[in-house]
């Protein structure tokens, strides 16, 4: 029997646990749905009196959200590269702020300082 060695670039991925969402991907969605809904839902309770009902809503709309989620990453995902998502993440984040620099973002034509005077 044969052993099966997977190719070298695909060693270091996480593999795909639910519709092409990665694990971390996953827990992302999770725990934004959660904490989301949580106190939304503690709020809404408090004013109607229903607060023992919010934990478990919350937890079946956190799955629904993360469910509906992750049929929103597959679609975003279809037939681009893998870390195109990442990339374009940190690059929003760097636009805003929120990171430090880690990619070049300039338009227009770039110059090595060489002028050819005449």
């Amino acid at each position: 029997m044969a052993t099966i060695t997977p190719p070298p670039h695909h060693l270091e991925h996480q593999p795909e646990v639910l519709w092409g969402c990665s694990l971390p991907e996953l827990y992302l969605l999770m725990g934004g749905a959660l904490a989301f809904w949580l106190p939304l839902l503690l709020t809404l309770g408090a004013f109607t009196g229903l607060w023992l009902v919010a934990p478990p809503l919350a937890a079946l709309l956190g799955m629904g959200s993360t469910w509906l989620g992750a049929k929103q990453i597959r679609w975003r995902k279809r037939g681009r590269p893998e870390q195109l998502l990442r990339q374009q993440n940190a690059l929003w984040r760097q636009r805003w702020g929120l990171i430090p620099a880690l990619f070049i973002q300039r338009g227009g034509p770039w110059s090595i300082g060489r002028h050819h005077v005449p």
